[in-house]
């Protein structure tokens, strides 16, 4: 009788084990199932805007400084952030301590902990410890180095490049006696185009700087592709896009450059979708963005490209979201903004990104301020559906899955 008894029992308990295995798998499947369908819905974003204190909604430039402070360049005025409210810094014609115009396009800090400020007139360096600016001018008072759109630091000897409205690139040497004392920048070298010369630089305007892995100079531009300047001989060499050659430069204006944790150079253009360097055969991959096959405009028009401290690559675009790259696919996946969802992404037009230290992403966006995602606050999202999973079986006995 006791076997009889025990023989049921352990049939029963199988058979509650089978049901909740099942009913496991099921409800993970669904899960699962349901967040690559709507994989957006994942990211959920704060948003600080005019409202919190914030100059304007047109955020183009964001930077984190050596003190833990963001620092965000608008279209009226410079915004330091320290998690609680904004201090605005403005243009005052009648204080030349003051910021040289309130068009902030470009934010730097080397490292030295000189942070720079680039306007569409005039560079400007920040004064910290008296929280007031030096303006960069030349002998007749005029503002110097105006639209500096981009601003890079050569590691080894820390000086700087930049370039300039004038489509001039500028090799800047650093000369400072204290930290609180206004550095001297000295042109080391000055670049102007020569569109005739084929190992001189080609331009329209210069859009953006970066160094690539072997320690050559990218320079971006609006119209002429990419000048690659060597570091040792000076000479420039160029890539452009030919219509024939699918494995050119997909499009000759390029908004963005990004050299990857990999060394691999990523070419975000305006109406060309992204592009990565294939550094072995000296061609271009391109990416298509454009969501359900179809190729827009405001897909492909690529603003800004980053990569934060997980290896993740976003790309803003002008009007069709942020784009996440998965790697193990090889394509990108669009985030965009859902009118049904509050904590959805505010705007489709990014124009800047950042990761602060903390692992935050910071995205500045043209007309609705800024946006803010924690990946960590996300995995403990995950872990709580984990919960939920759990709490609907019908037992928490599970001998196996098969």
């Amino acid at each position: 009788m006791r076997r009889s008894r025990n023989i049921e029992f352990h049939k029963e308990r199988r058979r509650i084990c089978s049901i909740g295995s099942l009913f496991f798998i099921a409800l993970v499947a669904s899960l699962l199932s349901s967040n690559q369908l709507s994989a957006q819905s994942n990211y959920k974003f704060d948003h600080l805007g005019m409202e919190q204190g914030l100059s304007e909604s047109i955020v183009l430039c964001i930077l984190q400084d050596k003190e833990g402070y963001m620092w965000f360049g608008t279209a009226d005025g410079l915004n330091r952030y320290d998690g609680y409210s904004f201090t605005v810094f403005r243009h005052n014609s009648s204080d030349s301590t003051t910021l040289s115009n309130n068009y902030v396009i470009s934010l730097f800090e080397d490292s030295r902990g000189n942070l720079f400020v680039g306007t569409l007139r005039g560079l400007n360096w920040f004064d910290k410890k008296h929280e007031r600016f030096h303006r960069y001018t030349s002998e007749s008072g005029a503002a110097r180095f105006s639209g500096v759109s981009s601003i890079v630091e050569e590691k080894q000897t820390r000086s700087l490049w930049l370039c300039a409205e004038a489509n001039e690139l500028f090799h800047l040497n650093i000369q400072q006696i204290a930290p609180d004392v206004p550095p001297e920048l000295k042109i080391a070298e000055h670049f102007l185009p020569e569109l005739k010369n084929p190992h001189g630089l080609h331009a329209g305007a210069l859009t953006k700087l970066a160094f690539g892995s072997n320690g050559n100079l990218w320079i971006g531009t609006s119209e002429n592709g990419i000048n690659v300047l060597d570091m040792q001989s000076k000479t420039f060499s160029h890539f452009t896009h030919q219509p024939s050659d699918t494995k050119s430069l997909s499009n000759n204006f390029v908004q963005s450059l990004l050299p990857d944790s990999e060394g691999t150079m990523w070419v975000g253009t305006e109406g060309g979708g992204i592009n990565r360097f294939v550094h072995r055969t000296g061609t271009f991959h391109r990416y298509n963005t454009s969501v359900n096959g179809k190729a827009t405009t405001r897909h492909n028009a690529i603003r800004m490209l980053f990569e934060d401290s997980r290896r993740n690559l976003w790309a803003g675009t002008d009007g069709g979201g942020l784009k996440l790259y998965e790697r193990k696919k090889d394509a990108f996946l669009t985030i965009q903004h859902d009118e049904t969802k509050p904590t959805s992404l505010a705007s489709d037009r990014i124009v800047s990104i950042f990761e602060d230290r903390s692992g935050t992403l910071w995205f500045g966006t043209w007309g609705k301020g800024v946006e803010r995602y924690s990946p960590s606050k996300e995995k403990f999202k995950q872990s709580e559906n984990m919960n939920v999973v759990m709490s609907a079986l019908p037992s928490r006995f599970i001998i196996s899955i098969y």
